[in-house]
């Protein structure tokens, strides 16, 4: 099974679907079988906050995306 959720975590392109699998699987307690795949989604999105800033259009995907980030030790806005 974490063979399946690597996958699907690879297949995702929808940012806010990646960050509800990442939440998902966070609640789950499974995070430490994932942490490589969480960090570089993190990676990604987090590279990425400024250029898509108004994408999402959603308070929901903008606080999950906030909330993941800080955890994870994304504090500061990339240049």
């Amino acid at each position: 099974m974490k063979d399946d959720v690597r996958g699907l975590i690879a297949q995702l392109m929808d940012p806010l679907a990646m960050l509800e699998l990442i939440d998902a699987i966070q609640r789950l307690g499974l995070e430490y079988h994932f942490k490589r795949e969480i960090k570089c989604t993190l990676d990604s999105v987090h590279e990425h906050t400024n250029a898509n800033r108004f994408q999402y259009g959603e308070l929901h995907a903008a606080t999950l995306r906030f909330r993941l980030l800080r955890q994870h030790g994304y504090y500061e806005m990339p240049q």
